[in-house]
């Protein structure tokens, strides 16, 4: 009967308290309770009509642009220019070596077509004009090449492109370093350098180098009349003339001389000797054994009146004239009818 009754309150106590907790619940939750605001905000449009009416009441603002005077365009010249704006795509930074470099290598693989470099000389000159760094370190580089590479002489057009007083400056540089050498290579690119600058031959330095090498220490016959053309006769005392003349007579009458250099070697003789040494030259290189060249030169040069006329030098053109087989008969017989004091009978025999 106990159990009953316990068994009765409970239910009837958990009867009250869900009925009480529900209408709790139905007071905290309204229908009408206020919702959360959203994250966008919505703007209201302004009608067309008011837009129409707010843009009529502006009142237009005059640019003051059109009172201000336009100044005329400013033209910068080069000389003005600063190195970033003589060049877009150029660091006045990066070494020409490199760039030099790679600019061979790509011409190389192209099959030696040098017009990459010519496409990049603006870019190359940029940074050898800005860095003196850049131009010593092209200095360098071309003295480990031969005179007759295309590195050499690449370098050295662009050490010629440098302003005058830059230019002169550094070849003078390289010639002085390169002038006391006496092997091939060497007087090879000092003979080059001299002929990049023809004035730097008025260099004592430079003169007496110049003579060491036409009068004692050339390598080849090449060089040595590579140095005879830089130099003045007049400016040469007596024993040094005639020490430079027995120098060249002797790569003449040498069997090693090719007949180009022995063409230029006998110009060279000529130039260099005494109205004596020139009849002697004339005579003895005159004969049909001689190289065509040579003796065209000769005659050349009895026309020209460098070589003074003579009985025996007549002799030897008369008997150029008279032979018929010699490729000069014609040339010989104009120089004598034109140059020379001829008999009856050595008239009469030319014309025969």
């Amino acid at each position: 009967m106990i159990k009953e009754m316990i068994g009765g309150i409970a239910i009837g106590t958990l009867v009250f308290m869900a009925g009480y907790f529900f209408g709790q619940h139905q007071q905290q939750s309204p229908v009408d309770a206020a919702v959360k605001p959203s994250l966008f905000t919505t703007t209201t449009a302004q009608p067309a009509a008011e837009l129409c009416n707010t843009e009529a009441n502006i009142t237009p603002v005059q640019s003051s642009a059109a009172t201000i005077p336009l100044e005329p365009e400013q033209t910068v010249s080069r000389d003005q220019q600063t190195p970033a704006q003589t060049t877009a795509t150029t660091n006045l930074n990066d070494d020409i070596i490199t760039l030099l470099n790679r600019y061979l290598a790509e011409a190389s693989n192209r099959g030696d077509d040098y017009e990459v470099l010519e496409r990049h000389r603006d870019e190359l000159q940029s940074l050898l004009m800005y860095s003196e760094l850049n131009q010593q370190r092209l200095a360098d580089y071309m003295l480990d090449f031969s005179s007759h590479s295309i590195e050499f002489n690449y370098a050295l057009s662009l050490i010629k492109s440098l302003p005058e007083q830059q230019k002169q400056a550094w070849i003078g540089e390289l010639i002085y370093y390169v002038s006391g050498q006496t092997d091939a290579f060497h007087q090879s690119q000092f003979l080059a350098l001299v002929s990049a600058q023809p004035d730097q031959r008025n260099d004592p330095n430079t003169f007496n180098a110049l003579v060491d090498i036409a009068a004692y220490q050339a390598v080849t016959a090449e060089h040595k009349n590579r140095a005879v053309d830089f130099l003045d006769p007049f400016r040469l005392d007596p024993a040094t003339k005639s020490q430079i003349v027995a120098s060249l007579q002797d790569s003449l009458n040498s069997r090693d001389t090719d007949d180009n250099d022995r063409d230029q070697l006998f110009s060279n003789l000529l130039k260099f000797s005494g109205a004596n040494q020139k009849l002697e030259l004339a005579q003895n290189y005159l004969n049909a054994n001689e190289a065509l060249s040579i003796r065209q030169r000769i005659i050349s040069a009895i026309n020209a009146g460098t070589i003074n006329r003579s009985a025996e030098l007549k002799l030897s053109l008369l008997e150029v004239a008279l032979d018929d087989s010699d490729s000069l008969q014609e040339a010989a017989k104009e120089s004598l009818f034109s140059h020379f004091d001829l008999s009856n009978d050595e008239y009469e025999l030319l014309n025969s």
